[in-house]
């Protein structure tokens, strides 16, 4: 039997040594490890910018919730302005009303006296005039409302009580508590938004700056509440002035043929300076006189 021949090794290829076998396998093990770096490191960025989005989520909801709550107290302590306001139209129409009961009592008095008489009144002024001071009779003791022990008094201290002792108050509790409820808001937001099991005071928060005190203090309404009161006032025509003057329509004196006898109502009702209603009202008669040396005159 013949054996076929050998191929002949091509010419400049040496032999395979034992210690060439795997080197493939280490450039691909190298080459594993920079990408399980790569990917690592893209794993990590993404894991951070993950967070570091979370965390700029909840802090924008824990902002909003914030200032969620100081809107609503604010708009709180508007209503409480409103409140103000319609106390102080109230309190403006009861010192009204005394002044009413005051001029009523006055004038019944006066009436019971005769000074005037009913139907001097009525004939210079026109039977108008003289019906409304014949009917002050019916006024008469009206002016005890008005007093101190008074049932108008009372009701405007009762008043005045709710301005000082209860609106105040809830005005200076809104104010004091808004910063503690604003930053439990805070707190509960952001551990709302975080999985992990946090209590609302773990987090630690600090307030750079808070210009809520200063806010309120520039703009609060006590203020413009003056004029707000006073605007409120003007639209009712019960506290309008009350200014009018009767005059009879005959010449009382040749020597002054343009003067007449006259019955002044006056009344107003207004704010003064310290911030309390004042209300007047009066009426008299004032008789034409004259004489050779002044001439015509009002008595």
């Amino acid at each position: 039997m013949t054996r076929p021949a050998r191929s002949p090794a091509p010419r400049g290829a040496p032999p395979p040594g034992p210690g060439q076998q795997g080197q493939a396998m280490v450039l691909g093990m190298l080459l594993a490890g920079v990408a399980a770096i790569v990917f690592a490191r893209y794993f990590f960025v993404g894991q951070v910018t993950a967070a570091r989005a979370k965390q700029l989520h909840s802090l924008d909801a824990a902002a909003y919730s914030a200032a969620l709550i100081q809107a609503r107290s604010l708009n709180m302590l508007a209503y409480v302005n409103r409140a103000h306001v319609g106390q102080q139209v109230a309190m403006a129409h009861l010192v009204t009303l005394g002044s009413w009961a005051m001029l009523g009592g006055t004038q019944a008095g006066q009436l019971s006296s005769g000074n005037p008489p009913a139907h001097l009144i009525g004939f210079m002024f026109g039977p108008g005039h003289g019906a409304a001071y014949a009917a002050a009779s019916r006024a008469a003791g009206m002016d005890d409302l008005a007093r101190e022990q008074g049932e108008l008094a009372r009701a405007y201290k009762n008043h005045d009580a709710a301005v000082r002792q209860v609106l105040s108050r809830v005005q200076e509790d809104i104010v004091r508590a808004l910063p503690s409820a604003r930053e439990a808001a805070l707190r509960q937001v952001l551990a709302d938004n975080y999985s992990m099991r946090i209590e609302p005071g773990d987090f630690d928060l600090r307030v750079d700056h808070d210009n809520w005190p200063g806010h309120v203090q520039k703009y609060a309404g006590h203020l413009q509440l003056r004029d707000l009161a006073e605007q409120a006032a003007a639209r009712y025509r019960f506290l309008d002035p009350r200014d009018h003057t009767a005059r009879n329509p005959w010449v009382v004196d040749a020597r002054c043929p343009g003067l007449r006898h006259e019955l002044r109502r006056r009344g107003q009702t207004r704010l003064d300076a310290s911030g309390l209603w004042q209300s007047i009202d009066t009426e008299s008669f004032h008789a034409l006189r004259s004489n050779r040396w002044i001439g015509c005159y009002h008595r």
